[in-house]
């Protein structure tokens, strides 16, 4: 299963994947960063989007986002990337603020959602820059 990848620039010269998708039929769009090691989603969007009683306070420190923050998890039930299809999937959420804000300097729309090692291992993704293309050579 092939999905196109939009590869945007930043000022600085790096390179981020990004990649649409589809939570319970709303549409997102989602990095694809295989330098985090679990995927996340903006808490903020998923408060509108979601149904908080999906969601699950839990009391463990979240690593790689610089400081102590109260971490939430939900349940998704149904999650779209191309055609790929995840069923019931515990996803973390964070504050994007932070990420959009850098994204808005640049010109860049808002993203919702972080593609990270879980789902890209699972998945046996392949990310070709060439063809900008994220290839997943099996369904979980």
């Amino acid at each position: 299963m092939i999905i196109a990848l939009e590869s945007v620039e930043l000022s600085d010269g790096g390179i981020h994947l990004l990649i649409k998708g589809k939570i319970d039929d709303v549409e997102l769009r989602f990095v694809v960063d295989t330098g985090a090691s679990h995927s996340v989603m903006d808490i903020h969007w998923a408060r509108l989007n979601l149904n908080e009683d999906d969601f699950i306070l839990v009391n463990e420190p979240a690593h790689g986002i610089g400081s102590s923050v109260e971490v939430h998890r939900v349940n998704i039930s149904n999650m779209m990337i191309g055609e790929l299809e995840i069923h019931h999937r515990l996803i973390a959420l964070i504050d994007f603020s932070s990420i959009n804000a850098i994204y808005s300097q640049e010109g860049i729309e808002e993203v919702q959602g972080i593609i990270g090692g879980d789902i890209l291992k699972d998945y046996h993704a392949i990310i070709d820059y060439k063809k900008e293309q994220l290839k997943f050579q099996k369904l979980k």
